[in-house]
């Protein structure tokens, strides 16, 4: 009785909205508009085969509306009567075992989403009527193997096909003009695809993750291609762009694993921001004369590269632009470059050489950081903003180092001129067994000697004001330092993984810093910033010390048991990273510290690498420890 009681009311309020349901219990919902009969809904546990009728009630049925079959999950076949001219925003959206439609000549128009995730569609044909497809119309059909598209549509467009796993084939007429932003986006089947010559753009991402595309060709008209356009199509191995192009869009070609050969047109000036990037296999690419800009990561990691001629029409040398080119043995700078960004080279392990012409206005940081295999680099005559003195870079007046061959073997003497050791400057020289310092050096940068591993020894001049971040970074054969009562800054880490140093020492004249056991703090004690990586048995943490910084304990190794004073309630990133023989830590404080990067503590970053094993001894009046310490296993004790 209830039942029949909701029926009616439902009836009632489809009759109230001008919507009445189909009679002898057809699963349709119909609307009338203007005497014409359109298909509003659908019972979602209809099952099998549904022909919707060309009348209802008389009147001509001309549309399918929105969301009228939504979600009609057991719906496997359905046929369209001729004149129905609209299929509506998603009307057959995630209608997941629907394998079969018929859609009649009369059909113009089919809206956003009407067919999305349909994964059953294995093929839909279109009548040359269709004039306009949705956005998204096609996406997720990942049963589809072949797609016709009608000779009347003008765009493809955004994200039409995208993901459309299975689809091998898919004719596009020449009606075409343009397509949407991925259009065949992570469309994995397609190995081949003919565009027609009525297109003029490749938009941003259209063919981002086709990951099967072997070829394409691109029509002459092309003029541009956009952002991330045929991002990670693995399987690109070839393309030729043709010389009506004359933009590549940002990151257009990057991870694109397979391309060996790129032929670039005289039409474009820049080759943009990370275009090639990760393009591992690419063994060479002809830059034309019309280049001017090679953009940020322009080439990064390009494995395969082992040569390039930059012609002299280029000016300047992007950020990373060719950085991490592992095969990357030569390059020749023409005279017209006048910038060189950051990091420009960094990472070229096999390259030997570089010559900086005298064109060169800005040399950036780090511009070859980690070419482990250089043995000089040479500058020319005439060039007033770098200089090389036996392969050594400086900048122009040499008050700068700027690089020193890695490959050098010895002892090296800086020049008296020299005021700055720039960033890398002497890092990865693993052959560089010592170093004198001048009087005039007030700066020594980040990373600046990280992993002279035969390094044995380093004496800071008097004057030395500032010792960077990382700056002795893997130093294995120093065993103690000394810090000048002038040094003023002292970066993280500066001393990290220097796994024989037993003893940091400060001047006592020093009124920024100073030392307790060979350990480095702060000048009032409050904050603990290098313990030496060689300490080992017990260290006290003195109570006035407030923070443990980052990495301060970080590859202690030989470190097996450690108290901390009551004063600390804040502990850095890392801080105790890898201290492997920790097996007792003795809080005096009565409330957790805080950690940097909380929430997972012991669990995160801060004990990384501290034995299992290893005891939290808290006192008994404690709060918060067993939240942020649950790893290990906390004891309570009274200890003073």
């Amino acid at each position: 009785m209830k039942q029949m009681f909701k029926k009616q009311a439902a009836m009632l309020t489809l009759l109230a909205l001008g919507i009445v349901s189909s009679i002898h219990g057809s699963p349709l919902a119909f609307k009338i508009e203007n005497d014409q009969a359109v298909v509003v809904g659908c019972n979602s546990k209809f099952a099998g085969e549904l022909i919707i009728p060309g009348k209802f009630q008389g009147k001509p049925v001309t549309a399918i509306g929105k969301n009228a079959f939504w979600r009609c999950r057991e719906l496997t076949s359905v046929t369209i009567p001729n004149g129905v001219n609209s299929i509506a925003e998603k009307a057959f959206g995630r209608c997941n075992n629907l394998e079969k439609i018929t859609i009649p000549e009369s059909v113009t128009s089919i809206g956003n989403s009407a067919f999305y995730y349909c994964q059953s569609l294995t093929s839909l044909t279109l009548p040359n009527s269709v004039t306009s497809i949705g956005e998204q119309a096609f996406s997720n059909c990942s049963g589809l193997t072949s797609f016709v598209i009608p000779g009347g549509i003008t765009t493809v467009p955004t994200r039409a096909f995208s993901n459309c796993r299975g689809l091998t084939q898919i004719s596009i007429p020449d009606s075409v003009t343009s397509m949407g932003e991925f259009a065949f986006s992570g469309c994995t089947g397609f190995k081949s695809i003919t565009l027609p010559g009525s297109i003029t753009t490749i938009a941003r991402s259209a063919f981002h993750s086709c990951s099967g595309l072997e070829q394409i060709t691109l029509p002459k008209k092309v003029t541009a291609i956009g952002e991330l356009a045929f991002y990670a199509c693995d399987s690109l191995v070839k393309i030729t762009l043709p010389d009506s192009v004359t933009t590549i869009g940002r990151s257009a070609f990057n991870n694109c694993r397979a391309l060996q050969s790129v032929t670039l047109p005289s039409s474009i000036t820049t080759i943009s921001e990370s275009a090639f990037e990760d393009c591992e296999k690419l063994e060479n690419i002809a830059i034309p004369s019309s280049i001017t800009s090679i953009e940020e990561r322009a080439f990064f990691d390009c494995d395969s590269l082992t040569n390039v001629t930059l012609p002299n029409s280029v000016t300047s040398i992007g950020r990373m632009a060719f950085a991490n080119c592992d095969n990357l043995k030569s390059v020749t700078i023409p005279d017209s470059v006048t910038t060189i960004a950051d990091m420009a080279f960094s990472g070229c392990i096999n390259l030997t050489s570089a010559t900086i012409p005298a064109s060169v206005k800005s040399i950036g940081d780090l511009v070859f950081d980690r070419c482990k295999n250089l043995k000089g680099v040479s500058t020319g005559k005439e060039n007033t903003e770098a200089a090389t003195e036996n392969g050594i870079l400086f900048n122009g007046d040499k008050t700068v180092l700027i690089r020193f061959p890695p490959q050098r073997e010895g002892h090296y003497t800086i020049p008296d001129s020299v005021t700055t050791i720039a960033g890398s400057a002497f890092a990865d020289c693993t052959k560089l067994t010592s170093v004198t310092l001048p009087d005039s050096v007030t700066t020594i940068g980040r990373q600046a000697f990280r992993r002279c591993s035969s390094l044995k020894s380093i004496t800071f001049p008097k004057g030395i004001i500032s010792i960077g971040s990382y700056s002795f970074l893997g130093c294995a054969l120093l065993t103690s330092v000394t810090i000048p009562a002038s040094v003023t800054s002292i970066g993280n880490a500066a001393f990290r993984d220097c796994e024989n140093l037993t003893n940091i020492v400060v001047d006592e004249g020093n009124k920024t810093y100073s030392s307790v056991d060979g350990v480095l703090f702060d000048k009032n004690k409050t904050k603990v910033l290098q313990c030496p990586t060689r300490k080992s048995g017990h260290f006290t943490i003195p109570d006035s010390v407030t923070t443990i910084a980052m990495w301060s304990f970080g590859g202690c190794g030989h470190l097996e048991s450690l108290t901390i004073g009551k004063g600390v309630n804040r502990i850095g990133t890392w801080a105790f990273n890898n201290c492997s023989s920790l097996k007792r830590i003795t809080f005096k404080g009565t409330q957790a510290p805080q950690m940097d990067y909380d929430p997972e503590a012991f669990r995160g970053f801060q004990f990384v690498g501290v034995p299992g094993n290893a005891k939290i001894v808290v006192r008994k009046n404690a709060n918060g420890f067993d939240s942020k310490f649950s790893r290990l296993s906390i004891v309570v004790a009274d200890e003073k």
